[in-house]
């Protein structure tokens, strides 16, 4: 009876796939779980930047937000991202160190708590957070001599704000040759060279 019970195989498969269940089922628990952890940290990044671009645009028509003001809009704006607000904290502080001249540097940084798909393997709910700088642009000297602080952002082009060359040779609508001109002092403005 002993030797054909050794070669009796008919519930090897069934023994093995219980052997195997557990590492299996602790395998796919395990994606679900980075798969959880990293759609939290996208729709972190991706409220991070609508509440940093908000920032943005308010500070652009001179409405300087306080740091609560830009928190509740991100607290408002969670729900959207499929975050629970109970679990969301928003946080803005200025940065310590302004990296920037002539801007001021905000760091916002936002957290939520994910619930733990494997907590029977010891792993407790975690945090995952994003951090990211807002640079808000603080008034622009258009000017050579420093005198006109005029709050618009300076685009690099020489023509204040704008930029587009409309063939006068200046951004203020002034009929002027471009070689005495702004167009004279960067070397080429839009097609016209000196």
């Amino acid at each position: 009876m002993m030797k054909r019970l050794r070669n009796d195989e008919s519930g090897a498969t069934v023994v093995e796939f219980a052997l195997l269940l557990p590492v299996i089922f602790g395998s796919f628990l395990g994606v679900l779980q980075a798969g959880m952890s990293m759609m939290t940290y996208n729709s972190l990044r991706n409220l991070s930047a609508e509440t940093s671009r908000y920032t943005l645009v308010e500070y652009q028509i001179s409405n300087e937000l306080t740091h609560t003001q830009i928190e509740d809009d991100g607290r408002a704006r969670a729900g959207s991202h499929g975050l629970d607000p109970t679990k969301f904290t928003i946080d803005v502080e200025t940065a310590t160190t302004q990296r920037i001249e002539g801007a001021t540097e905000l760091t916002l940084t936002t957290t939520y708590e994910v619930m733990s798909v494997v907590s029977f393997l010891g792993v407790d709910k975690f945090d995952v957070s994003f951090t990211r700088p807002i640079f808000l642009i603080d008034e622009v000297d258009n000017s050579e001599d420093g005198s006109e602080l005029d709050g618009t952002v300076d685009d690099g082009t020489g023509f204040g704000e704008g930029g587009i060359d409309d063939g006068t040779g200046g951004g203020d609508g002034e009929t002027t040759d471009p070689v005495e001109g702004d167009c004279a002092e960067a070397g080429n403005c839009y097609g016209h060279t000196n």
